[in-house]
């Protein structure tokens, strides 16, 4: 078994069910996403609707980093005990599952928990973003490292919110030359987990970020936006598309996604790549007439 603290602190963490009696045995899902896609909000918001705790539901089981996720020991009865646990503990939820980073997921060491998968009809999303945005996210997360990413309003006071959301919106360099490198490895990696997921037969639902939350003025990076014009017609229908695929109640109205993510972070996204690239017109020469020129949204 993996011994990492957030791991432990989930498997003690109270049950948050809503009062009544317990439901037939919880589905069971991943959320595969390589970090800094958006995966956290989201995986929140599939919490609350589906009666779940946030952190036992959006747990990294494996880890968070390669090194660790190259220590279990045994991935697959990890995970089962993982789902078996989590059945016992949250007899009100709809969904158990957590969150995986897939950075070894066509290794052998986790080809075990790979067909374990396949063969009890574990429900995958897969969630994806636009590769420049991850990679914009990433510089900033490392230029950010003592900062609250998802600035949580209920852990921040006012004061700590409005510094923090003010470190979120500054504007990182980009190393063009890095920048190229990472965006060849993360088309690679895409293609790699296709390929595992297709091989081992399983039926995943793929998601995209960026299609999640209405953007401003529908441009630039996501964000949570009520009252302006979009509606969010769009956005929920991709997310009733992902509940269906999980087994969950479809959700009439875009406003409750919003109401939902919101309590658990604060929105922080500028809004435009320009706004968040100190060296965006430097970025835009060095993608242009690229593969991944459609990935610039100035």
């Amino acid at each position: 078994m993996l011994a990492l603290p957030t791991l432990l602190l989930s498997l003690r963490a109270p049950s948050l069910q809503p009062e009544g009696q317990p439901t037939p045995a919880a589905g069971r899902m991943i959320l595969l996403s390589r970090g800094r896609g958006g995966s956290t909000v989201t995986c929140a918001v599939f919490a609350q609707l589906a009666h779940s705790p946030v952190w036992n539901l959006c747990t990294e089981l494996f880890g968070s980093r390669l090194d660790q996720m190259a220590n279990v020991t045994d991935p697959r009865a990890t995970m089962i005990h993982w789902f078996n646990e989590q059945q016992v503990a949250q007899p009100h939820a709809q969904l158990v599952g957590f969150k995986w980073k897939p950075w070894l997921i066509d290794s052998a060491l986790y080809a075990g928990a790979v067909s374990w998968v396949a063969a009890h009809g574990v429900k995958v999303l897969w969630m994806t973003r636009n590769a420049l945005d991850e990679a914009i996210s990433k510089q900033r997360h490392t230029a950010e490292h003592d900062i609250d990413p998802r600035c949580k309003p209920t852990k921040l006071d006012a004061k700590e919110l409005e510094e923090c959301i003010a470190a979120h919106q500054g504007a990182v360099t980009m190393n063009t030359t890095v920048l190229m490198r990472q965006l060849r490895d993360f088309r690679d990696h895409d293609a790699t987990i296709e390929a595992t997921l297709t091989r081992a037969n399983i039926t995943y639902h793929r998601l995209d970020f960026d299609t999640l939350f209405v953007p401003y003025a529908r441009q630039g990076l996501a964000q949570r936006e009520l009252g302006s014009a979009p509606t969010g017609a769009a956005e929920l229908a991709v997310w009733n598309g992902a509940l269906g695929y999980l087994g969950l109640d479809r959700v009439d109205s875009y406003a409750k996604i919003v109401q939902a993510a919101d309590a658990f972070s604060e929105r922080t996204a500028a809004k435009s790549q320009c706004e968040l690239m100190a060296n965006a017109g430097e970025v835009r020469a060095a993608l242009r007439g690229t593969e991944f020129e459609g990935l610039l949204r100035f």
